[in-house]
């Protein structure tokens, strides 16, 4: 049997059981990936979970978990509230977390599949790349961290399958779009306002035509209410229009604008410095209190409200072009920074030798260095040749969400963290699938040519 029929055979049973095939591709995916974290031990990030700033106090989410997620300013509440549940499972919510980011990842590297599945002409192509992708040393050191990307990237590649089928399935892409949306806001406070009214204004554009307009109205109008809902709560709470109370401070830092107590100044050193800083509203223990119970900064303090807004004149007054650009340059290099510099994992060795071996397996350079960040910058300039030249449906879609989360990062961001860009990382696989397809299709007509010139 030759590696063709091999493939016909695998092709033909995608093609013919095409439920049969996702259920035990995701099957597949999850326990490839799930047995790799465990055999490799990277499962060493539960001290991790609890010093992130954009964690509320577990004990007061444990006593009153309403009144916290209420009162929760700092961030989105959706992470805080699957935090909360998995912590009243019982054993450790980190097993529960490194799981939960197993089966997001597999969710998303089936949607490569797919995609690339038809974008390739053949499902065995598109699982070839969906494996690709779910092995990968980034996407193995995001699954044993217990915080966003993985799920981030989760509602990033729903909204991408949901517009990939919109003209095809359009009752069942719209609930994916309008859920995407509302996910990723309540999620990441990096997802803003802006940018899901642009994601629904293309939705509505594209849908307009295929769907009844007051379906259309209803999925909109309750997605726009969710979304206005948070920085309402925010605002008739606290006094600002906004997700998170942590975007001015991304703001000041993006701008360049050096604050008295530095970017990351802790409650206790606010009211320490400005001892007659007031709260304008406060409610209790979550957003009064200077730490945590575990003894971190709490960083959902009405005083850190509060000193923010002591500060924002400063913008106007010290703002420096020259600064805002410096800082603007630092943003965009740090987006496609390594992952591995980002966690604190005991036993480096194991995924150092293992990223050796996949990168020297699929011959791509060896991700510590620079060569997979200018990889990515040529397939993002590809990606815009695809667009401008043959103006194509799916490369306009995939570039206008890249975009969107790349100047959310670069333009408004504090380098507070690195790696951003693996949130929307799998859309790099999909660029690879339509280049690979192009470089087929040419070679193909080549071949062809060639076999009329000789006929």
């Amino acid at each position: 049997m030759n590696l063709r029929h091999i493939i016909t055979r695998a092709d033909a049973f995608f093609i013919e059981k095409p439920f049969s095939s996702t259920i035990a591709v995701l099957g597949l995916f999850f326990s490839i990936l799930y047995s790799n974290v465990i055999f490799l031990g990277l499962d060493t990030l539960e001290s991790v979970l609890g010093n992130h700033w954009q964690t509320a106090d577990i004990e007061v989410l444990r006593k009153d978990p309403i009144a916290a997620l209420l009162h929760l300013h700092s961030q989105p509440p959706l992470f805080n509230f699957l935090y909360w549940l998995l912590d009243t499972l019982p054993g450790r919510a980190y097993d529960y977390f490194v799981i939960i980011n197993c089966l997001a990842q597999s969710i998303v590297a089936l949607i490569v599949v797919k995609i690339s599945s038809q974008i390739l002409k053949s499902p065995t192509g598109g699982f070839g790349m969906g494996i690709f992708y779910l092995i990968s040393p980034a996407t193995l050191l995001y699954a044993t961290y217990a915080f966003y990307p993985p799920l981030t990237s989760m509602g990033f590649a729903i909204l991408v399958y949901g517009f990939f089928i919109l003209h095809s399935r359009t009752r069942l892409a719209s609930i994916l779009i309008v859920s995407a949306v509302c996910y990723l806001y309540l999620i990441r406070s990096s997802f803003s306002l802006p940018a899901g009214i642009i994601l629904l204004s293309i939705f509505i554009y594209q849908a307009r035509n295929y769907i009844s307009k007051r379906f259309l109205l209803t999925t909109v109008s309750a997605c726009l209410l969710i979304m206005l809902a948070l920085p309402m709560k925010n605002y008739l709470l606290y006094g600002f229009f906004s997700s998170s109370s942590w975007t001015p401070l991304n703001a000041i830092m993006a701008l360049g604008i050096k604050t008295p107590l530095g970017p990351f100044a802790t409650p206790t050193e606010i009211r320490k410095a400005y001892p007659d800083l007031k709260c304008k509203k406060s409610y209790g223990l979550l957003d009064t209190e200077d730490k945590k119970t575990n003894g971190e900064p709490n960083y959902n303090s009405c005083y850190f409200v509060a000193y923010l807004n002591e500060q924002m004149p400063n913008v106007t007054s010290e703002f420096s072009v020259f600064k805002y650009l410096r800082n603007i340059k630092r943003n965009m290099g740090a987006y496609f920074d390594t992952p591995d510099g980002y966690f604190f994992l005991t036993n480096r060795d194991k995924i150092d030798s293992y990223a050796f071996a996949y990168n020297f397996s699929f011959l791509t350079a060896y991700f510590k260095f620079h060569q997979i960040r200018i990889g990515c910058i040529l397939l993002v300039l590809y990606l815009i040749y695809r667009v401008k030249k043959q103006k194509e449906y799916l490369p306009a879609i995939l570039l206008t969400i890249l975009t969107l989360h790349f100047f959310a990062h670069t333009l408004t961001d504090g380098q507070e963290s690195r790696r951003h860009v693996f949130d929307i990382e799998f859309i790099f696989y999909l660029i690879y699938s339509i280049l690979l397809s192009s470089l087929y299709q040419k070679w193909l007509l080549k071949h062809e040519l060639k076999k009329l010139v000789k006929a």
